[in-house]
């Protein structure tokens, strides 16, 4: 695949990552390949190093042979404990059993919600059903409008719609 179809862009990764994190904050990044039963992680308080491991693991993926994950890449958006940096050598990705649990959670900051059509796996959504799931997602903003929850943001690309609420639960 050439480096021009695959989709990282370490500008809009560094201002996502300014718009999600509060300084300071740990960050768990997470690739895995449910198949091979195989995860990559690790733990960031370095938040330039982990845009560049982000943007190289999305045009490279991670590993060799058959432990090789060219997968999505994923982080969390809520603070995580700061001993997780301890699992592994800080700010870098490695193999890993354990991940970050809900327990590790130190608080709600932001409240994800995922607004799909609902349809088989693998097949891809009509353009009927992505108009729909901006419908969905234009309603869900208005009803959360107001004190409680600021705009919504919508990340969507295709036909997932996220909503991230920042919040402080």
């Amino acid at each position: 695949m050439s480096d021009n179809t695959k989709r990282y862009d370490l500008a809009q990764i560094r201002r996502a990552i300014a718009a999600l994190f509060q300084p300071g904050q740990i960050v768990e990044v997470r690739m895995m390949n449910k198949k091979k039963k195989i995860t990559a992680t690790g733990w960031y308080d370095d938040y330039e190093i982990m845009a560049k491991h982000i943007a190289k693991l999305a045009r490279d993926g991670f590993g060799e042979g058959h432990k090789f994950i060219q997968e999505n890449v994923y982080w969390t958006v809520n603070p995580v404990h700061e001993g997780l940096l301890a699992r592994e050598i800080r700010n870098d990705v490695h193999f890993a059993e354990d991940t970050t649990s809900d327990i590790n959670i130190l608080s709600r900051r932001w409240i994800p919600v995922d607004i799909d059509p609902l349809r088989p796996s693998g097949v891809s959504a009509t353009k009927e059903e992505k108009a729909r799931a901006k419908e969905v997602t234009a309603q869900a903003s208005g009803a959360t409008a107001g004190d409680r929850f600021p705009e919504i943001q919508s990340g969507a690309r295709n036909v997932r719609q996220r909503l991230p609420h920042p919040d402080s639960l």
